[in-house]
């Protein structure tokens, strides 16, 4: 949802993505790229700390988004994703990253059959 400039906020320091946005986005004309491990930050709250991000949202703001129409994701990975220098708490393990991307491309390929 990157380059989206309405932004918005809960009380929890929590972004909403709301799915929407990639149908409009997608009207402009070019592949709209969902950012899911930004979209989990908890913001106010440094990456480092556990609590700073919500892991446990990505696959199912991951299918989200592809349900809704976007042409791909962005995905922070690392192999130890608690000791990485940038947001630490969404990244996703480098080594789970294929067993995650299986489901997300099956839905995709689904998706694309029948967009208009």
């Amino acid at each position: 949802m990157r380059g989206s400039r309405k932004l918005q906020y809960n009380s929890n320091s929590d972004l909403i993505v709301d799915p929407r946005s990639f149908y409009h986005m997608g009207k402009i004309g070019y592949p709209v790229v969902f950012d899911i491990t930004h979209s989990i930050r908890k913001y106010g709250i440094p990456s480092a700390d556990a609590k700073g991000g919500a892991r446990e949202f990505l696959p199912v703001l991951s299918r989200a988004g592809i349900a809704a129409g976007v042409d791909g994701v962005f995905i922070e990975t690392h192999p130890e994703p608690e000791k990485a220098l940038c947001d630490a708490a969404s990244q996703l393990c480098v080594y789970d990253l294929e067993e995650f991307l299986k489901p997300i491309i099956e839905l995709h390929n689904v998706e694309v059959k029948y967009r208009n």
